[in-house]
């Protein structure tokens, strides 16, 4: 069943909760519009993660999965790891470190089976919107120019199909409940590689100009996670290469 529910109106999702009994619960919502305001962030990511908890207190569920941020890294040195310490710095990001530290209490001192992830850049058929990847390929597929920075920096980009595969193996390792696991590929790829393989796999139709858009005045200039813990506990491993991932995308976007 499909059940249309706001995270921020706890009397219907009470009663949703109550009609599904879910015994595995993967929390992917939240609010990711940059023009929203803190508190409407906080509103959706933190306080929605606590409204949600609280209406599976009543369900004995086998395991909550809260799908966090690589974003929390950032001001670290690459790789990132789970050790590291946290440095939110926008809105979107504080929001998923303030639910994370609640969904942590729950754990330690309820004993709830809680786990933490925290993914790269995931891409895949269907994906819309301004990032990278979906923007870059809609416009090669145009035929359209594509401007961007000279395209310099790394980014850890993670086929959806592989991160599919590692949400459900963190809904049954043991070892999981209680954890943060970082999900990516674990390589660096230039977004500049990134834009040629894209073009080159749409036919070169487009022509890219590197370099027609300024680098951000904080740019992130390495970005990459380093997935060994994932590999420990879970036994998963990134199946998915980015120009077979690339490849299967573009090639969704034809029909």
């Amino acid at each position: 069943s499909y059940f249309n529910a706001d995270l921020c109106d706890t009397n219907f999702l009470n009663n949703v909760i109550m009609q599904i009994n879910p015994q595995i619960i993967v929390h992917l919502a939240a609010c990711m519009d940059k023009a929203a305001s803190e508190k409407e962030v906080m509103a959706v990511n933190y306080q929605g993660t606590i409204n949600l908890l609280n209406a599976l207190e009543s369900v004995q569920y086998e395991r909550f999965i809260y799908i966090s941020t690589s974003e929390l890294y950032f001001g670290n040195k690459t790789p990132f790891t789970e050790q590291m310490a946290i440095t939110p710095k926008t809105a979107y990001a504080r929001s998923k470190a303030k639910a994370e530290e609640y969904c942590l209490v729950q754990f330690n001192e309820k004993r709830k089976p809680i786990a933490l992830i925290r993914p790269a850049i995931v891409y895949g058929p269907g994906q819309a919107g301004s990032m990278f990847i979906p923007k870059c390929i809609d416009s090669a597929l145009k035929g359209q120019e594509i401007k961007m920075t000279a395209g310099e920096q790394t980014r850890d980009f993670v086929y959806i199909d592989d991160v599919v595969e590692a949400i459900i193996s963190a809904s049954h390792a043991p070892a999981v409940a209680g954890g943060i696991i970082n999900l990516g590929s674990g390589i660096e790829t230039t977004l500049k590689y990134a834009a040629l393989k894209i073009n080159e796999l749409a036919g070169n139709a487009a022509s890219i100009n590197f370099g027609a858009l300024p680098y951000r005045e904080n740019e992130l200039w390495h970005y990459v996670l380093d997935i060994t813990k994932a590999k420990q506990v879970m036994g998963w491993v990134p199946m998915v290469s980015l120009e077979e991932g690339l490849k299967k995308t573009i090639d969704s976007c034809k029909f």
